[in-house]
């Protein structure tokens, strides 16, 4: 299995047709000698392309999104989300910020869907609302052992110092990006937080 050690900060091209595993070198970077990474979470954050809102409803707690914009004569051009029910969403740009977070959502027509807001904001929603959508899929995150990690970072690496995870573009779509972070728990007393970011660009090698 081929594994890419990343740089924090930097940003990488996935290929929409493959699938790559990207390890966390945190040996290297900011993890103190003698300690090890008690827990690892990986989370993938949309930043591009947004996708336009025509509309977002409230009826009780439950915003119903239409997606599109509007033609030159004031008519509603439909534009498929292409999500399904479970799906998280961020909606952002709507003046009642009660409406702009990440949400699961229930898929209730082509170019509609639902979600779950706090508070009562005002209905419908004003400002130049959008939308991200995660499409890029990740699985095997694992905290490696240290012949792996050894065998990763190509020196000698102890256990429990260096991360990894597989991420799915063939899930994705040409020309999205997002931000996959890495945030790991130590076993140092007390323990310590810590993340590291890249930048994911879905594009043809």
């Amino acid at each position: 299995m081929s594994v890419t050690v990343i740089k924090p900060g930097a940003a990488y091209i996935l290929d929409p047709s493959e699938s790559r595993t990207l390890a966390f070198d945190w040996d290297l970077n900011s993890l103190r000698s003698g300690a090890t990474i008690s827990t690892s979470t990986f989370t993938i954050t949309p930043v591009y392309p947004l996708r336009r809102v025509y509309s977002i409803t409230r009826s009780s707690n439950t915003a119903t999104v239409t997606t599109g914009e509007l033609d030159g004569s004031g008519a509603l051009i439909a534009a498929a989300h292409g999500r399904a029910t479970g799906d998280y969403v961020t909606v952002r740009g709507a003046v009642q910020t009660d409406y702009n977070i990440t949400a699961q959502i229930t898929v209730t027509g082509a170019n509609t869907f639902t979600y779950t807001v706090a508070n009562s904001p005002t209905t419908p929603a004003t400002g130049t609302i959008s939308y991200l959508s995660p499409s890029l899929s990740k699985d095997n995150p694992s905290i490696l052992s240290a012949p792996n990690a050894t065998i990763v970072c190509e020196r000698t690496v102890g256990a429990s110092r260096v991360t990894q995870v597989r991420l799915v573009g063939t899930t994705a779509s040409l020309g999205d990006e997002y931000e996959l972070a890495n945030t790991i728990v130590t076993d140092e007393t007390p323990t310590q937080t810590k993340e590291q970011s890249i930048r994911v660009l879905v594009q043809n090698r």
